[in-house]
């Protein structure tokens, strides 16, 4: 993977958009237990996303800062969105999936 956001080919690490994804969505969830403090993990998330966002527009060039935000961005929309999106279209997706992946497309098992 490369990032283009200087202007210059440079290598990144993969990961870093989609574990970034990964803690804004977690941190936007409601908390399973009610002594779970929640706006902690809000706070961390607006405090990182605003490093990051600094760290674009200062061009700042230890971490992929364009990453991050597109990752946290993903995070919270699939939260918000993207989960009942995808659970309405599965049963869609899915047969779609066996068609291809089963032989002749008939849904016959693996070997026949």
């Amino acid at each position: 993977m490369c990032s283009l956001h200087s202007g210059a080919v440079e290598p990144t690490a993969p990961p870093q958009g989609e574990l970034y994804s990964e803690g804004a969505g977690t941190s936007r969830v409601p908390p399973l237990l009610p002594a779970e403090e929640p706006r902690s993990a809000k706070r961390a998330l607006s405090a990182l996303v605003a490093m990051d966002a600094a760290g674009l527009v200062l061009g700042w060039r230890l971490f992929d800062h364009a990453a991050h935000l597109g990752g946290a961005l993903f995070g919270i929309w699939y939260v918000a969105y993207g989960h009942k999106l995808l659970w309405r279209k599965r049963e869609r997706l899915v047969k779609l999936w066996h068609g291809v992946r089963s032989p002749g497309g008939g849904g016959s098992g693996p070997g026949g």
